[in-house]
C-alpha cells in the first residue's frame, strides 16, 4: 500500500497526488492518502484544505488512510522496537515493512525515490516536477479537468480568453512576503522578470497579445505592472471559488509563470500546442533551487 502526504495549497497537492498516482499504477498497490497534516501545513502558517476534490475525475482516488494505517505509519516513524523490526527484515533480505520516501527543500528529481520497496510506502514532500509522473502525464490531464465555472465574472472571462491571443502573467505576493516559515525559501518574482518575459512572448507570438493578470494582490499588480500592451487584470468576484484563478489560467494561449506551483499548473495544463511559457530561473533563489529541477525543458527559463 502507498500513503501519501498531502501539505500545502492545490498546486503542491497536485502533486503529491500525482506521484502518488504514478507509483500506484507502476507498482499495482492500493493509494491511500494522509489529510492530517492539511490544517497545520509544513510550508506556511496559513491553515490549507483539501482542495484536490474540485476534480470531478480524483474524487474515486482520494481515499483516505484508515486510523490503523496511520497509526502503523506512525509507529514505523517514532517507535525504536519497530525502527528495530524493520532494519533486521532489510539485514535478511527481505522486503521491508515499511519505507519512507521523504523530500521537502531539494526538490530536485530522484528517479531512485521510484524504486522505493515495502509493503507500507508513506510518501512524504513536495515532488514538483512533471518528471515524476511524465510517464502518466495524459492520465494526469484526464484526472485535472475542472468543473464548470461557478461566478459569472469568470464565465465571461473564459469567453475573452477564447477570442484573443490571451497570455496568463501571474504575480505571486501573498505569504511570500507576510509568513515567516515562507520568506525562509520564497521570494517574489521582480517586475523585472515580467517586463523581459513579456518581451520574451512578445518576440515569439507578435505584438497583438493581450494579458490577463492573475495575482493574490491584485491591486498592487494594477498599481506596479506597467506594460505597453492591453491588459486585463483579474478581480475575484465574491464567494468565487479559490481555483477559477488557475482554470482561466489554463485556457489562455501562453503564460508567464511565477515562482508558484498555482500558475505552473495553470501553464501546463494549458491545451494550446504551440503555447509559449516563460518561468522564472531562480525558482527558489536563498535556497538555490533552479527552475531547471522544476520546469518543463520546453518553457522559457528568465
Amino acid at each position: 500500500m502507498i500513503i501519501v502526504k498531502l501539505v500545502g495549497g492545490l498546486g503542491n497537492q497536485m502533486f503529491q497526488y500525482a506521484l502518488g498516482r504514478k507509483l500506484a499504477l507502476e507498482k499495482q498497490e492500493e493509494l491511500r492518502f494522509d489529510f492530517r497534516f492539511l490544517e497545520r501545513s509544513q510550508i506556511t502558517s496559513t491553515p490549507r484544505a483539501l482542495e484536490l476534490n474540485i476534480f470531478p475525475a480524483v474524487g474515486p482516488h482520494m481515499v483516505a488512510a484508515s486510523s490503523p494505517q496511520l497509526r502503523q505509519c506512525d509507529q514505523y516513524l517514532e517507535s525504536s522496537l519497530y525502527k528495530a523490526y524493520n532494519r533486521g527484515r532489510k539485514l535478511l533480505g527481505m522486503v521491508p515493512a515499511f519505507s519512507l520516501t521523504t523530500d521537502y527543500y531539494s526538490l530536485a528529481y530522484k528517479p531512485e525515490f521510484l524504486q522505493t520497496q515495502g509493503h507500507l510506502v508513506y510518501i512524504d514532500g513536495l515532488w514538483q516536477s512533471e518528471k515524476w509522473f511524465d510517464e502518466i502525464g495524459q492520465s494526469i490531464r484526464n484526472d485535472f479537468v475542472f468543473p464548470a465555472f461557478v461566478s459569472a465574472t469568470a464565465q465571461e472571462i473564459a469567453l475573452q480568453l477564447r477570442a484573443t491571443d490571451s497570455v496568463s502573467l501571474h504575480i505571486r505576493r501573498g505569504d511570500y512576503l507576510t509568513e515567516a516559515e515562507a520568506a525562509k525559501y520564497a521570494s517574489v518574482c521582480s517586475l523585472e522578470y515580467y517586463e523581459r518575459a513579456v518581451n520574451e512572448v512578445v518576440a515569439k507570438v507578435g505584438k497583438g497579445i493581450t494579458l490577463y493578470v492573475f495575482s493574490d494582490d491584485i491591486a498592487w499588480a494594477e498599481q506596479h505592472l506597467k506594460v505597453p500592451y492591453p491588459c486585463v487584470f483579474v478581480k475575484n468576484a465574491p464567494q468565487q471559488p479559490s481555483h477559477e484563478d488557475m482554470h482561466l489560467m489554463s485556457l489562455c494561449q501562453h503564460h508567464i509563470i511565477a515562482n508558484s506551483t498555482y500558475s505552473w499548473w495553470g501553464a501546463w495544463l494549458g491545451r494550446n500546442p504551440e503555447k509559449v511559457v516563460v518561468a522564472p530561473h531562480m525558482w527558489f533563489p536563498k535556497i538555490n533551487v533552479t527552475s531547471e529541477m522544476i520546469v518543463p525543458t520546453s518553457w522559457v527559463k528568465l
